[in-house]
């Protein structure tokens, strides 16, 4: 049995970043500044689960902690929320399993702001 540390990093408007996690159970969490009232799109590209089945629940904390899910990424399709105030932002990225066994997950992400 072994224990591994979740991935953690930023995100910067506009900047390609791929996340990626390598082992069964592994959870990702990000940071991203953003500014009250800035519309934020979550363009994904280079998606990539194991086994094949799994997917990937995305939650956003703002700077108070007040969650919202975004709910699954599971194709390329933008997810977007709204800034309620500006400061940094977490975003959790939940692999789920689809199966009977622990998932692994590989996407890119690109932060904008409209």
């Amino acid at each position: 049995l072994s224990l591994s540390h979740d991935v953690v990093g930023t995100l910067s408007m506009g900047t390609p970043t791929t996340i990626a996690t390598s082992n069964p159970g592994q959870e990702a969490t990000y940071t991203l500044s953003a500014s009250q009232g800035h519309l934020i799109t979550l363009s994904y590209a280079q998606i990539s689960y194991s086994p094949s089945n799994s997917y990937v629940n995305v939650t956003v904390y703002d700077p108070s902690g007040a969650q919202t899910n975004l709910g699954s990424v599971s194709s390329t399709s933008p997810q977007t929320f709204t800034a309620s105030t500006t400061g940094t932002y977490t975003l959790f990225f939940d692999v789920v399993d689809g199966g009977a066994t622990a998932a692994t997950a590989s996407l890119q992400i690109t932060p904008t702001s409209n």
